[in-house]
């Protein structure tokens, strides 16, 4: 079962948990389809491989959902890589966007790859970085 179909059966049951927080299958599939949004406004499509660089926190789950929903390849990184290790993970996977969580974000666009000639396939989003704020997708 997949999560338009879990939140279509079970709208008002948990879906995420962490402390008190608590996101149901309803709130996870409306807010995974506007980050989706927001994705595809970025580019992003079915192939594009992403690095989500996020602790195990619910905004993991929000990203990596609406990656999928976009029909792109997630990229799983650790949050305490250092600048070289994201470089390589991000070279050798093809990573052409990284969400990574906003207390790490200068670590990593440090260690982002240069852009490759003039396609242009990093792309620096730094008006989605003030747009995705920890919580911010979590509100409304």
């Amino acid at each position: 079962m997949n999560l338009v179909a879990s939140a279509q059966k079970f709208p008002d049951h948990t879906a995420l948990q962490m402390d008190y927080q608590v996101l149901t299958y309803a709130r996870l599939d409306d807010t995974t389809a506007r980050l989706a949004r927001l994705m595809a406004a970025m580019l992003i499509g079915p192939g594009d491989r992403i690095g989500l660089m996020v602790p195990n926190v619910p905004e993991f789950g929000l990203v990596f959902y609406a990656a999928l929903r976009c029909g792109a390849v997630v990229v799983p990184m650790n949050p305490l890589l250092t600048e070289r290790e994201i470089a390589y993970y991000l070279q050798d996977s093809g990573a052409r966007f990284l969400f990574a969580w906003h207390e790490i974000a200068d670590v990593a666009l440090v260690g982002r790859p240069r852009p490759r000639g003039p396609s242009g396939s990093w792309r620096e989003r730094r008006r989605c970085r003030r747009q995705w704020q920890h919580g911010d997708l979590l509100a409304g």
